[in-house]
């Protein structure tokens, strides 16, 4: 990055001080095509006369060179600013000004710019400004405008000078870019082992705790006491697995490790699949479970990520319904996607903490209605699966009264 700033101040002093010698080379022969002549030149020296020089200097050169008079119309023009312009010779542009050939407010840019440098004889150096390409397409350029003179000192017009930098803008804009990418990589990686420095740890203090009171004292306790010890480290061990599950999950959807194998699958089987494993904490919380999805609903999706998704929200349905609530599965059909919603009555999310659930940075979780703990990252994890099949994921919620979670998968052909 060095490197590159000082190449650009290299050549942003070589481009200034090139501007300058050139602008004082075609003043002075600017000022001297206006001289009269006190006898014929010889034909053989026409070839040196000052209008070829000029010509012949002004032509080669690849910026953007011209001369205006002081109501900025064109007095001389190079090839390479006739092309942009579209006109077949420079002679063509004499006369004529900005507003001839560009768009009124870009041209009424450059007008009042110009006019502001002939009123204050102060020069323009190096000033970044917008054009366009032969094409009409934007360009960068920078611009100098000098104030031409004649040897009384009075102000005659302009001499102008653009370069075309919209590579190198480009090219800063890409370093920017990936400045940027950088800086979340950085701000993910410190979000990474946050985690799991901190809800690792809680998990395995509890694990390592009440292991340590059976193995010390094992014999003191009576079996209910060792049954909830046990109950606390299996409670743990199974957050402590989760967390890690999706800790992976995450870090190989970011780093494109995750193989996306779609196929034909039945959407009626993987939700029973899902609820046969869940079925138990189902019961436990004396929830109601239903579902109108046909048996010969089939999507085009990826087995381990559908999967993923439904086991995740229909888990949080569970976490966040209290006793006696109600969980329902429905599908809307449409022609080439089908949405599917999973709703309960639980306590519902807060409207401003909606966008948080899908972002990695802001990380919110929270715990369930009986203090099932929540490792943050499943929603984020449902969400990138998601994308991965063209489909979307949506939340209508209300505080009190419940969440629905909507997303879209492509048919089965």
């Amino acid at each position: 990055m060095n490197f590159i700033l000082a190449y650009w101040w290299v050549f942003l002093i070589l481009f200034i001080i090139l501007l300058i010698v050139l602008a004082w080379i075609i003043a002075r022969l600017w000022e001297s095509k206006f001289r009269k002549k006190t006898e014929e030149t010889p034909q053989s020296e026409n070839f040196f006369s000052d209008e070829n020089l000029l010509r012949t200097l002004i032509d080669n050169m690849p910026d953007f060179i011209y001369i205006k008079d002081t109501k900025s119309r064109f007095v001389v023009a190079n090839k390479k600013l006739a092309m942009v312009h579209g006109v077949k010779s420079a002679l063509e542009m004499a006369g004529k000004t900005d507003f001839d050939f560009y768009p009124k407010e870009l041209a009424n840019k450059y007008y009042w710019n110009e006019q502001e440098i002939i009123a204050s004889g102060k020069p323009l150096i190096n000033f970044e400004e917008q054009g366009l390409d032969e094409n009409g397409e934007i360009i960068y350029q920078l611009t100098t405008k000098i104030p031409l003179k004649d040897r009384t000192g009075k102000t005659t017009g302009l001499v102008g000078i653009g370069r075309d930098i919209t590579s190198r803008k480009k090219a800063e804009e890409q370093l920017a870019e990936h400045a940027k990418q950088l800086q979340k990589l950085n701000f993910t990686k410190d979000k990474f082992f946050s985690i799991i420095a901190h809800d690792l740890r809680n998990p395995f203090h509890s694990i390592l705790g009440f292991t340590e009171l059976l193995m010390k004292n094992y014999n003191g306790f009576d079996d209910t006491k060792k049954q909830e010890f046990i109950g606390l480290i299996f409670e743990s061990s199974q957050y402590a697995h989760n967390l890690l599950e999706n800790l992976l999950q995450w870090s190989r959807t970011q780093s494109d490790r995750i193989k996306y194998n779609p196929s034909d699958l039945s959407l009626y089987k993987i939700i029973d699949e899902t609820m046969h494993v869940l079925n138990a904490t189902l019961k436990k919380k004396e929830l109601e479970f239903s579902s109108d999805i046909e048996k010969d609903i089939y999507v085009y999706a990826d087995k381990n990520m559908l999967e993923t998704v439904i086991r995740n929200l229909l888990n949080n349905a569970i976490k966040f319904t209290p006793s006696g609530g109600k969980i329902s599965v429905s599908l809307k059909d449409n022609d080439k996607f089908v949405a599917l919603s999973i709703a309960d009555t639980g306590v519902g999310i807060n409207p401003e903490d909606i966008p948080k659930l899908f972002q990695f940075d802001e990380f919110h979780t929270t715990s369930g209605t009986t203090g099932e703990p929540g490792t943050g990252l499943g929603l984020i994890i449902c969400h990138e699966f998601i994308k991965k099949h063209g489909g979307e994921l949506s939340i209508k919620s209300e505080p009190g009264k419940g969440s629905t979670f909507t997303f879209t998968l492509p048919k089965a052909n």
